[in-house]
């Protein structure tokens, strides 16, 4: 299919028609609405809706242009703070990392041996439980007994202080017996 480019070559006269609408003939309503040349108006009102449409196409071009740069330059307003913003916080966080890079070093050594020291004592503290443990096993019987000694003892003191009497003998046989 190929297209062409015609010129526009108007009608012949046919009998005027009445349009219901308007209340004026249709060739009339043509004539005044649509000119094929801008320069056939008189006046603004006699002006083809061509040209006139062309005009306030022309106008909201340049509406629509100056909104889409304004719009741009926005966009590259809004882009350029964001690229600022990213740069000067990217900045402070290196010269933060300088900063803080030496303590760091020495804060997370401290802290590693801290835990290192730390799990060495919960294996001693361990270790002590585990003979504190032992050592009332075998040591509560042995304090049972000595209790019981104890108070062998304190019957025979108590047998001594009922009757003192003090013998001294160099020999080994007993005087009362």
């Amino acid at each position: 299919m190929q297209l062409a480019i015609v010129p526009w070559v108007p009608p012949a006269r046919q009998p005027p028609r009445r349009s219901s609408a308007t209340g004026m003939h249709f060739a009339e309503w043509m004539r005044r609405n649509t000119h094929a040349n801008p320069q056939d108006a008189d006046d603004d009102e006699e002006r083809p809706l061509v040209s006139k449409r062309k005009e306030r196409m022309n106008k909201s071009y340049w509406s629509s242009l100056f909104i889409v740069g304004m719009l741009s330059l926005l966009a590259l307003l809004v882009f350029g703070i964001f690229a600022i913003l990213y740069y000067r916080v990217d900045s402070a966080l290196v010269s933060a990392e300088n900063a803080i890079a030496p303590h760091a070093a020495t804060i997370l050594n401290r802290t590693l041996n801290m835990l290192e020291s730390s799990e060495e004592s919960m294996k001693h503290v361990h270790t002590v439980l585990e003979h504190g443990e032992m050592l009332s096993e075998v040591g509560a019987p042995q304090i049972a007994q000595s209790l019981n000694h104890t108070e062998h003892m304190l019957a025979r003191l108590e047998k001594l202080l009922a009757h003192p009497t003090l013998q001294i003998s160099l020999e080994d046989t007993p005087v009362g017996g």
